[in-house]
């Protein structure tokens, strides 16, 4: 009996109750305390996938780059001023016929000095200008002192821009056209002599052909005016003198070509409007 009796008060609904209300208490702390952080973590995810704030404005940047809207120069027309110089390697020819007798002789074309462009754009589509520019050289010696007259230069060209920022553009300018040079010097010289000899030649300036291509940079300063960079490679060839004379029985002739390839670099600004 005596053993029986806790038994009994074990089993009684009473005891029970009283020993496990402790045990749900802390379950449902437990709870509690758990269900703060399974609020925040969505919270903390959400954020760790948002875009950064300037994703947008790159992308718009891109699209008006691409488009053309955004860059230095926008302008429909564009002027521009440049400053450099030129390097020109080539050779210069001469030939003198008189009769059955032929005279040939050759030199070589090794010049520096300055150049001065100025020419006009107009854009035609998106990234593409046509237009024109006039170049001055001064004083062209071919070799040395041994001047021949003053250069000039004036041509068609075509400009393909990029630009990759709104401050910054690159540029790429196919070009032809014609050299010109009024003539000086030797040229001069011989010039007269000829007419004086009865040989059909001129005063005017030379003419001759020339093809090449720049290609540089544009930085710009505000949203009309840029400064611009850029080096260039041409070939020219030019016919100085092809003159003739004859007394009727013997004939004579006398020609002198000029053919090189110039370098050059420039530096420059330009307005657009």
């Amino acid at each position: 009996m005596m053993l029986l009796a806790p038994m009994l008060l074990l089993a009684s609904p009473g005891w029970a109750a009283e020993g496990a209300a402790p045990k749900v208490e802390a379950k449902a702390s437990t709870t509690e305390d758990a269900a703060p952080s399974a609020e925040e973590a969505p919270a903390d995810a959400g954020a760790a996938e948002e875009p950064p704030a300037d994703a947008g404005a790159k992308a718009a940047d891109k699209e008006a780059l691409a488009a053309g809207k955004l860059g230095p120069s926008l302008g429909t027309h564009l002027v521009f001023l440049e400053f450099g110089f030129r390097q020109d390697l080539g050779t210069f020819s001469r030939r003198e016929v008189v009769g059955a007798n032929v005279q040939t002789q050759q030199d070589d074309v090794d010049t520096f000095g300055p150049m001065f462009h100025i020419g006009f754009l107009e854009r035609v589509a998106n990234r593409v200008r046509v237009g024109g520019a006039f170049a001055y050289a001064g004083n062209y010696n071919y070799e040395g002192n041994n001047l021949l007259g003053q250069m000039l230069t004036l041509d068609m060209r075509v400009e393909y821009g990029i630009n990759v920022s709104k401050k910054w553009g690159f540029i790429a300018t196919p070009r032809f056209g014609m050299s010109l040079l009024i003539p000086g010097g030797e040229l001069a010289d011989r010039i007269n002599e000829l007419q004086l000899a009865g040989f059909d030649t001129w005063s005017g300036p030379r003419y001759g052909f020339l093809a090449g291509i720049d290609a540089g940079a544009r930085f710009g300063l505000t949203d009309w005016l840029s400064a611009r960079a850029t080096i260039g490679y041409a070939w020219f060839i030019m016919l100085l003198l092809n003159s003739h004379a004859s007394d009727g029985t013997i004939s004579a002739a006398q020609s002198w070509t000029l053919q090189a390839s110039r370098l050059s670099g420039n530096l420059g600004l330009e307005v657009t409007f």
